[in-house]
């Protein structure tokens, strides 16, 4: 009978065995214990946001300042994700500081040209006068014609004048009486739009003297612009009083 002899099997015989092992049992070889992974277990650049949990990556696992501009989105950042107060001034803002100080010059512009529009305003008109209202103005009249003068207020010369603004009319009258003898008595007023002046009283020489009494009167008042009529009154305060020769002068004057 032939003996078999008993020998140890050799290197390469007892990995094969064992892979064959492997090959039929259909089971993963796990790996030892946990937190076992580490950087030599992955292959550089096989890990892939779908192998990273949402939200998991939190800023004290990002190296500081490793994020840069193209790992942020375009307008994605807004002002409540930046510290306003780090800012610097930026360029743009240089242009607001001269748009400040060109509203600022215009606004001197504006003011200086108001100044001198008020300025020039000023320089045409005079205490606030305008050219218009500083303008005279005149009126004559005279009457030849003899007649009585009665014992009530009688027109002896009458003249219209228009003013162009505020100011006073002034108004002087002359007239020539004469009485029947030494004892008559006349006065004459001038009267402005309604108002009279005081009562001028004179004593006429006798009718048929050629040496008659000239009464003159003056008077003024102050008056808006517009068209006045002014008058020379005259009256008998006693015995027979005849008008010869009348006159009147007006003139219009700024305030």
């Amino acid at each position: 009978m032939r003996r078999f002899i008993a020998s140890r099997p050799s290197p390469a015989m007892a990995v094969a065995f064992i892979a064959l092992l492997a090959a039929l049992s259909g089971t993963a070889i796990a790996l030892p214990g946990t937190n076992t992974v580490d950087s030599g277990d992955i292959i550089n650049g096989q890990v892939k946001g779908k192998d990273i949990g949402k939200n998991a990556v939190t800023g004290k696992k990002i190296k500081n300042g490793a994020v840069k501009s193209a790992d942020v989105g375009d307008d994605s950042l807004t002002g409540t994700d930046i510290n306003e107060s780090t800012l610097g001034k930026v360029p743009s803002a240089a242009n607001a500081d001269n748009a400040t100080n060109a509203t600022n010059a215009t606004n001197a512009t504006n003011a200086t040209n108001a100044t001198n529009a008020t300025n020039a305003t000023n320089a045409n008109t005079v205490g606030g006068q305008t050219a218009a209202q500083l303008q005279t103005s005149s009126a004559f009249n005279q009457n030849g014609s003899v007649i009585g003068i009665p014992a009530v207020n009688t027109p002896v010369a009458t003249a219209t004048i228009t003013t162009h603004g505020d100011g006073r009319v002034l108004a002087s009258g002359t007239a020539e009486l004469q009485g029947a003898d030494s004892g008559e008595r006349a006065a004459c007023q001038i009267n402005i739009a309604g108002t009279s002046s005081l009562s001028y009283e004179t004593q006429p020489d006798d009718i048929g003297v050629d040496n008659e009494i000239t009464i003159s009167v003056e008077f003024a008042r102050t008056l808006p612009a517009g068209t006045y009529t002014v008058s020379l009154l005259c009256r008998s305060l006693t015995g027979t009083i005849v008008k010869d020769d009348a006159a009147i002068n007006v003139f219009g004057l700024g305030a």
